[in-house]
């Protein structure tokens, strides 16, 4: 008789599998809570998912940042003013005009009083005394931004993106500039643009490189701003830079808060004209004691002085009364103008006109339907033609615009020969807005047609209107200097003086040695860059310059070679996302308005 085994029941009272459940849920509740001492505050449940996120969230930011998107510092001024270095952001005690300035002191002497001059009014602002900091002034460090590290994984780059790569000669060292020159580019700088040369034969072709309207409208420069126009020059009837020049037209100046206002019933048919009136630093000596101008008829007043290339950034200077050794040096032609105008009532045209080398760019936009017209109007040889995206050519443009009774904001540009047109904000297209010019562009002035000493000019043709706020913008001059010594005078010429003379005096524009100037390394047959595609893509060459030309050691100056093979590329700068605090109206109070995507 065989013996039973009994079998032990260790669990009498329920199942085994409910007790294996029971245990492991038993184990795990007395294991989340923390035994005493430092080991046990790890254990605890909330701390350990709290340092898990921390590490999650570490983990991902590093490899966004290596993979995705990374922030920089811009750490001088060769993008300015698109993109600052570490500046002095100032405001003009005269005009009111904010502006900023770059910190670098002059190197010959770092022990002298030196300052900064406004570049509407020239006013000077002292930023040291004695070689001691003037603590009203303090330095901000340069704009802080995103650069996207994929953007050339999925797309080729642009012509006049904004990258950032590895310096050619130093792999350690970042650099950011704007892109100018392609794989397979041959590249010419004239006349302040960029030209891209193709083989024809022997010999070449040229086309101008145009920016797009929404690069144009980021990197224009103020010239002027009638709502910064100065008590001190008020003081002593400084004349106007905006008025009705020729005699018999019905324009009205009133003021308001010192700000001249402009009115026209449009019954005239004169043009309000600008000239441009800035005083010279050595003339600021007798403007601040009070010595007053003599109050002159318009036809006796001085002729304008041409718009030069002339960097606020770049402005620091000594201040003894004398100009500024980095005053422009360069007549810039793409220019244009920015207005408020309020229409009475529907009826009528407005008429805005930018000149360049003689040729008067005009756009009349009809107050009822709102079309707009291009045209031209010239008294010299050049012709000038507007041609559509086909080369083909076009008499008069049109495109259409909202423009009717109320107030309107208008803009008018010509850069890279091509009429950019915004009204409201809004950028109007044409069906050619493009132009070519059979000749190179000089500075023209007669005694019938003032040309480039009144480059611009609003008028009324039946409309009855008010116009404010008028401003005048420049676009970049990139100088085609190719040595650092003459990084900011292209021309090469010595004589400083005798350059700010000829930008003054529109009697010395036909002279043959203004000619000579003018013309400097205009009108080339061959290009001064050229780009390879390279054997596989990494050894692509791209052309980088800056924004700042008088000021940027870019692409036309590195040793041995002037481009950036496509493995140094780092990425495209985005957005700006941290500009320098304002501290207004409390410490560290954000930059709000210079925040925005990088064009």
């Amino acid at each position: 008789m065989s013996k039973s085994k009994t079998r032990r029941n260790t669990f009498p009272e329920i199942s085994r599998r409910e007790a294996v459940a029971e245990m492991s849920y038993k184990e795990q509740i007395d294991a989340d809570y923390p035994s005493p001492g430092l080991f046990g505050f790890f254990r605890d449940i909330g701390v350990r998912e709290t340092i898990e996120s921390l590490l999650v969230a570490v983990l991902l930011a590093l490899m966004f940042r290596a993979f995705a998107s990374e922030a920089f510092i811009i750490p001088t001024g060769s993008m300015a003013p698109s993109l600052n270095g570490q500046h002095y952001d100032l405001e003009c005690d005269n005009c009111g005009m904010r502006y900023h300035t770059g910190t670098s002191v002059p190197s010959n002497n770092k022990t002298s009083d030196f300052s900064t001059c406004c570049p509407i009014c020239r006013h000077a602002t002292r930023l040291s005394i004695n070689g001691t900091r003037n603590l009203d002034h303090v330095s901000n460090s340069g704009d802080r931004i995103l650069v996207n590290k994929f953007a050339y994984d999925f797309s080729e780059p642009e012509r006049f993106d904004v990258i950032v790569f590895k310096n050619p000669g130093n792999a350690k060292q970042n650099y950011i500039k704007r892109l100018i020159g392609l794989p397979g580019d041959n590249i010419a700088i004239e006349n302040g643009d960029i030209y891209l040369y193709d083989k024809a034969g022997e010999g070449w072709t040229k086309r101008i490189a145009r920016k797009p309207s929404s690069v144009v409208k980021h990197v224009l420069q103020v010239v002027d701003d009638t709502h910064h126009i100065g008590q001190l020059l008020e003081d002593v009837d400084w004349p106007l830079r905006w008025q009705e020049f020729s005699q018999g037209g019905d324009w009205e100046i009133t003021n308001s808060d010192s700000h001249p206002i402009y009115t026209t019933s449009g019954s005239g048919s004169n043009w309000l004209r600008y000239r441009h009136f800035q005083p010279l630093v050595s003339e600021w000596s007798t403007i601040t004691v009070g010595k007053k101008r003599p109050r002159r008829m318009a036809g006796e007043l001085p002729r304008g002085v041409l718009i030069s290339d002339q960097y606020a950034y770049n402005d620091l200077q000594w201040s003894q009364p004398r100009q500024s050794v980095n005053a422009g040096l360069h007549w810039v032609g793409d220019i244009g103008m920015e207005c408020d105008v309020k229409i009475d009532k529907a009826g009528g045209q407005i008429a805005l006109d930018v000149v360049e080398g003689g040729v008067h760019l005009i756009c009349t936009i009809d107050t009822t339907t709102g079309i707009a017209k291009l045209s031209t109007k010239t008294e010299t040889e050049s012709v000038v033609q507007f041609v559509d995206a086909d080369g083909n050519v076009v008499a008069e443009p049109t495109g259409q615009t909202r423009l009717g009774t109320g107030s309107h904001r208008l803009m008018l540009i010509n850069a890279d020969d091509q009429l950019h047109l915004w009204v409201d904000g809004s950028l109007i297209e044409f069906d050619a807005a493009t132009f070519v010019r059979k000749d190179v562009p000089l500075p023209y002035f007669s005694p019938t047609d003032a040309g480039d000493a009144e480059p611009l000019g609003i008028t009324s043709i039946g409309a009855s209107l008010t116009v404010e706020r008028l401003k005048v913008l420049r676009d970049i001059y990139y100088t085609a200097a190719t040595t650092e010594s003459n990084i900011a005078n292209e021309s090469g010429r010595a004589d400083r003086n005798w350059i700010y003379r000829l930008l003054g005096s529109p009697e010395m524009w036909e002279q043959a040695d203004a000619e000579s100037y003018f013309g400097a390394k205009k009108g080339g047959t061959k290009p001064m860059f050229v780009l390879d595609k390279g054997e596989t893509p990494e050894r692509d060459q791209f052309l980088p310059m800056g924004d700042n030309s008088p000021n940027s050691l870019d692409g036309r100056f590195w040793y041995k070679r002037n481009y950036v093979q496509r493995n140094m590329l780092i990425g495209q700068a985005t957005f700006v996302y941290w500009p320098h605090t304002v501290n207004r109206p409390f410490k560290f109070c954000p930059n709000f308005w210079e925040m925005g995507f990088i064009r």
